[in-house]
């Protein structure tokens, strides 16, 4: 019996992307790469899905966040939940926990304010910076407690900054 010719002879395979964006499996750690304009993908070992949308946290929220893409909360910003990133720029004031699977660099000028838990593979905190964390900086979280902490979806809450109430005046 003859062989079935292999699928790449039908179909060839396209342009190769030029930008490339290196990433790490959360579920059994294989490292491979995607290209940058890429929003989704599969490891091409376990076939776990992955989600690579960059936000940038804008105002005040809340809630649950889950992304291998990177983040950027801004200075005058303010996040309090769950965050799962890729990486992570922190400028702005955050209240919760955060696992990264990337580098989280924390910006001195704008003295973010940092509560909670934060998981990364690398924390780069320059001279002046501060913040009040429980911090694990290790190159390969996880995977149990990582695939628990990517099964949150997009349950992210955009809340006003909280307003006082007007002054009365005294009778």
């Amino acid at each position: 019996m003859p062989l079935k010719p292999a699928l790449s002879a039908f179909r060839p395979r396209g342009p190769r992307p030029r930008e490339l964006r290196h990433v790490a499996c959360p579920s059994c750690s294989h490292q491979f790469t995607v290209s940058r304009k890429a929003l989704t993908a599969r490891c091409p070992a376990c076939t776990y899905p992955l989600a690579f949308e960059d936000v940038s946290l804008a105002g005040h929220h809340q809630g649950e966040l889950s992304t291998m893409g990177h983040v950027e909360l801004p200075a005058e910003s303010q996040f309090t939940g769950k965050l799962v990133c890729g990486s992570l720029n922190l400028a702005g004031q955050f209240d919760g926990s955060i696992t990264a699977f990337g580098p989280v660099r924390i910006d001195p000028q704008h003295h973010p304010k940092v509560t909670g838990t934060l998981t990364a593979k690398s924390l780069h905190a320059p001279r002046g910076s501060s913040f009040r964390a429980t911090v694990h900086v290790c190159p390969k979280p996880d995977p149990a407690k990582v695939a628990a902490a990517l099964s949150a979806t997009h349950r992210l809450r955009h809340t006003a900054p909280p307003v006082s109430p007007p002054i009365s005046p005294a009778a």
